[in-house]
């Protein structure tokens, strides 16, 4: 079961449906299943249906978060969600960035919680907000064995985003070197350009160097201040006039839609295809 269902939501699939109107594994588990729909659009909410019912992995919990917040309790248009982010040696699930930037680590109720504490730590280099979203069942174990500026949330049985504890602003693992390696060569350049008005005039096996060595200048809180400006802007500009454009597309598919390379063409022609 899990190997088939964790298929269907994939940026394979998607471009799939897109391109020939089809998706091959979300046929197969509708067979395997006994799901009957009279058109692929049916189909997709009844697997979705299936997934919140019976196997809540990591894309339904990633997609009711971005649902629920970014495209409900926020607008997509004033806030950026990252996934996938490399920090450290660990990669945060997603990034949710309005006027403050909230990491949200995923432990569904298929995961283990083997790994869970040297992630949240390698998230308090680069971010000053960190926060765990889980089934009901983990709560307690997480509860005890986590910091307690760590914010923790459920995903109830009845599919509700739950506030266990908010979390709590944590500076004091900040590392400059953590955050600088997040930023792409443009941003960092940008950034010193307009924090010290010029770059370094040194040859290009120094440059990378001499150009953290201009942002390690800045206290560590102003470093995290402009990463969170630039990651914001960074994914606002990625969506910029695509946004209409995703709030039409069937909730069940937005987190796969939101994070896909279609262009807006392929969007306008996916949600056209799915409301025929």
């Amino acid at each position: 079961m899990d190997i088939l269902l964790n298929r269907v939501f994939t940026n394979r699939e998607l471009v799939s449906l897109v391109n020939t109107g089809s998706m091959r594994y979300a046929e197969k588990a509708s067979k395997r299943y006994g799901i009957n729909a009279k058109n692929i659009s049916e189909m997709l909410k009844a697997i979705y249906s299936y997934l919140g019912a019976n196997h809540r992995n990591e894309y339904y919990y990633k997609n009711e978060l971005l649902n629920k917040i970014v495209f409900g309790k926020h607008s997509p248009n004033t806030t950026s969600a990252l996934r996938e982010l490399p920090i450290s040696k660990s990669i945060a699930d997603f990034i949710i960035i309005n006027g403050r930037a909230q990491v949200y680590e995923i432990k569904t109720e298929l995961d283990t919680l083997q790994r869970l504490d040297g992630q949240l730590r390698d998230y308090y280099k680069a971010f000053k907000y960190v926060n765990v979203i889980t089934d009901e069942k983990y709560v307690e174990r997480i509860k005890e064995a986590v910091n307690k500026d760590i914010g923790i949330y459920t995903l109830t049985k009845r599919n509700q985003i739950h506030e266990i504890r908010k979390a709590k602003e944590h500076i004091s693992e900040l590392q400059s070197d953590v955050m600088f390696k997040i930023l792409r060569k443009s941003e960092f350049e940008q950034l010193n350009l307009n924090k010290f008005g010029q770059l370094p005039k040194v040859g290009a096996s120094q440059y990378y160097k001499a150009n953290f060595e201009l942002f390690n200048q800045l206290s560590k809180e102003e470093q995290q201040r402009e990463l969170t400006l630039i990651l914001k802007q960074r994914y606002l500009k990625r969506f910029k006039g695509k946004i209409d454009l995703i709030e039409k597309c069937p909730d069940e598919l937005k987190e796969l839609v939101y994070f896909s390379k279609l262009k807006d063409d392929q969007i306008t022609h996916l949600n056209n295809f799915l409301i025929e």
